[in-house]
């Protein structure tokens, strides 16, 4: 087989393949569930089209529940940033942010599971369409952060860059 073929999931034949395969939407979208391969629109399971990159869901397609692609905030940003630490059963593990702006947010840990479980928590809060804004202020709020779950949201700061808050709760390797 060359390398531009490869068996369609579609198919089960061999097909020619253009030099790139195309990126899906799903993995930028808001209405995704985190580590599965189903959303908002399609429930049940999201069809090939769009799993293979074929179709970008900019305009409505038959089952998808008159729901159809929408970026989810950035997971990145130059700007300055607040923060509040995450806690897992009272060791710091992380910290979940915000730009200054308001149009990006995520998570910055060196513990996959902190990572997975909140990478999992801001899926699905994209999917209810909420703003990193509105969104930071929702699980900062004092009477969530102590709610007596494993995982907890701390104390807040701010940070001049991801660079700065990534020195600040990754410790540093000993040797």
């Amino acid at each position: 087989m060359s390398a531009q073929q490869h068996p369609t999931q579609t198919q089960g034949s061999f097909a020619e393949t253009p030099q790139f395969t195309p990126v899906a939407p799903c993995a930028t979208c808001r209405h995704k569930v985190y580590s599965e391969r189903r959303c908002t629109a399609f429930p049940n399971g999201i069809p090939d089209p769009f799993t293979l990159g074929r179709h970008r869901h900019r305009a409505p397609y038959p089952g998808d529940n008159a729901i159809q692609y929408q970026p989810k905030p950035n997971a990145t940003t130059t700007e300055p940033i607040r923060y509040a630490e995450l806690l897992h059963h009272g060791e710091v593990r992380g910290a979940l942010w915000v730009d200054a702006g308001g149009t990006a947010m995520g998570v910055l840990s060196p513990h996959e599971g902190t990572q997975r479980h909140w990478s999992s928590v801001l899926q699905t809060a994209w999917q209810a369409a909420g703003t990193p804004n509105a969104l930071f202020a929702y699980w900062t709020d004092s009477d969530r952060s102590a709610n007596g779950l494993v995982y907890q949201v701390g104390p807040m700061g701010e940070a001049i860059s991801l660079a700065e808050l990534a020195a600040r709760i990754v410790p540093p390797v000993s040797g």
